[in-house]
This record gives C-alpha cells, sequence and structure tokens, in this order.
C-alpha cells in the first residue's frame, strides 16, 4: 500500500510506533540512530534476558520493517547528508522537542527548500504550538492532563495511570495517519507539509466518548468507578451511555413522529423487529454470541 514511500525516522520512543505502523503498510522506513546505535536499545527485556544493543525485545517490537543507518545531524556534515537523503524522501518523523529542529537547521521551512514535496510528522506531548509545547511531556505528565487518570482507580483513592507508557503510542499512532492523509493531499497539490501530532490531543479526543458525552446527555461527570478494575468500569460507563443514547433517540422518534391518524409508519420487515436494540443490550450486559434466527 505504500511501497512508494520513503520514510526518514528520527524518533525516539515517544514517536518509534509511527515509523513502523508505516513500514507494516510497506513503506521503506530507514530509522536514522545516533553513533553508537540508539539508546532505546538498551530497554529490556532482552532475548534470552542476555543485556545487549541487539537483543531488545522492546527494540524489535516497535522498530520491525525499518531498515537502519548511524548519522549526527547535531554537526555540519550530518546535517548536509541529511539533507541529501531528504531529497529522496516522502516523509520525514521526529519526536524530538518542539523547535529542535528550527534551531538546527532543519525545520520544515528548510526542509520543503530542499524537497518541496517533503512531509515533515512531528509527534509531541502537546503539539508544536500552544501555551502547553514547552512542558515536561513525559508519558505521566501527558495521561494525567488527558482526564484519563482521573477516571482511572479506587473513587477513594488517588488516580491511577496504566502499568504501560500509553500516550505517546495514541501520539505516534495519530502522526502515522496524518501522515497518510498528507501523502493523500499531496497527490493532489504537488506540495508538502508539517503535520502536528500531539499526544495529548489524541487522548482528549479518546476519552471524550466517556466523559463528554455523559456531561452532554445527563449533565453526569464521570469519577473513578473502584475495585471493578478499568475495563469492567469503562464497560459501565458504555453501558449507561448506550441506555442514555436510546432514552435520547426514543423521545426524539416521539417529538418527530407523525400525529396524523392518517399516517401510518412504514411497518418493520417480519422477524427483525427489535433485533439490532436487542443485540446491543445482550452485548453490554457481557453476552457471547446469540441466535438471531428465531428473533
Amino acid at each position: 500500500m505504500l511501497s512508494c514511500y520513503r520514510v526518514l525516522d528520527l524518533t525516539n520512543e515517544k514517536g518509534f510506533l509511527c515509523g513502523k505502523a508505516l513500514g507494516d503498510f510497506g513503506a521503506d522506513v530507514i530509522k536514522i540512530e545516533k553513533p553508537g546505535g540508539e539508546p532505546a536499545r538498551s530497554l529490556g527485556p532482552f532475548y534470552h534476558d542476555i543485556p545487549d544493543p541487539e537483543k531488545s525485545l522492546y527494540w524489535f517490537a516497535f522498530n520491525a520493517n525499518k531498515r537502519s543507518i548511524t548519522l549526527d545531524i547535531e554537526t555540519a556534515d550530518g546535517r548536509e547528508l541529511f539533507k541529501n537523503l531528504v531529497k529522496t524522501a516522502d516523509v520525514v518523523i521526529e519526536s524530538f522537542k518542539p523547535g529542535y529542529l528550527d534551531d538546527i537547521g532543519l525545520g520544515y521551512s528548510i526542509l520543503s527548500e530542499v524537497n518541496p514535496g517533503i512531509i515533515l510528522t512531528s509527534i509531541s506531548g502537546f503539539g508544536q504550538k500552544g501555551p502547553y509545547r514547552d512542558y515536561n511531556d513525559r508519558d505521566l505528565a501527558v495521561w494525567a492532563l488527558s482526564g484519563y487518570m482521573y477516571i482511572t482507580g479506587e473513587p477513594d483513592r488517588p488516580p491511577l495511570a496504566p502499568s504501560y507508557p500509553h500516550a505517546h503510542l495514541i501520539g505516534a499512532m495519530n502522526g502515522a495517519i496524518g501522515t497518510v492523509i498528507a501523502l493523500n493531499q499531496r497527490r493532489l497539490t504537488g506540495r508538502g507539509q508539517q503535520v502536528d501530532a500531539s499526544s495529548h490531543q489524541g487522548l482528549c479526543f479518546a476519552i471524550s466518548i466517556e466523559t463528554k458525552l455523559p456531561w452532554a446527555l445527563s449533565k453526569v461527570n464521570v469519577t473513578r468507578e473502584g475495585k471493578d478494575t478499568a475495563a469492567l468500569g469503562m464497560q459501565r460507563r458504555q453501558r449507561r451511555l448506550f441506555l442514555l443514547g436510546r432514552s435520547q433517540f426514543r423521545q426524539a422518534q416521539r417529538v418527530t413522529s407523525p400525529v396524523d391518524k392518517g399516517v401510518r409508519r412504514r411497518p418493520r420487515p417480519a422477524g427483525n423487529v427489535g433485533l439490532g436494540e436487542r443485540r446491543l443490550e445482550q452485548i453490554h450486559r457481557g453476552r457471547g454470541e446469540t441466535d438471531t434466527r428465531n428473533a
């Protein structure tokens, strides 16, 4: 699907998944590592529990389907070599602190002069612009500010975070999606662009169905559910949303239903009355497959 595109990957742990996703869809992804190798190669767990830069399972997981070279873009020679690579590339992805590439002379304004069709995808905690751009964007901080931490845990204890760094995975995947959209737009315009992928924005969008919708429908402020675990708590919230949505839908039906006794509603096909609604109820009650033949 993406085999005709070349991607230069300058990311660290915040953005590894973006390049992997593009590589999984066929793009030629070249991971550019610092001289001596990417520091993330030292992250465990390791194959057979033997610490070795060539045996990091973490590295294997997030950097599969990538080629690799070493290049120091902080030196003048390294920057010139990188610009030569940009001439034949389609995408550059990076996850440095906002403004870093501009400071060393490799920002989008410079790269677009080298290659007008280049797409620069920048992945960060809080985006490239705005009042939060320089905040510490460690995974825990991004997760907390998104609101996800507030609804996770026991109601009478402090909020919790997941045991695995999750926030920047959302930002990296949003970066991959934005990159594909930008590539499609380039087919129409012939011009590249910079994609700003904010992990915080992505998380806020993801949580909106759990927090904003209950408030919009019934002024319910979602809180931590307790010891049923986050997954069951989410299931319970989704159940409430389903019931609220059904109630709103029925109310809308009553408002918009024909009041003239001479107007008749179109009859439903025999054997399918209420099938969708019953199936949704079964799903939200935790039931598995259902036999719809006698519905």
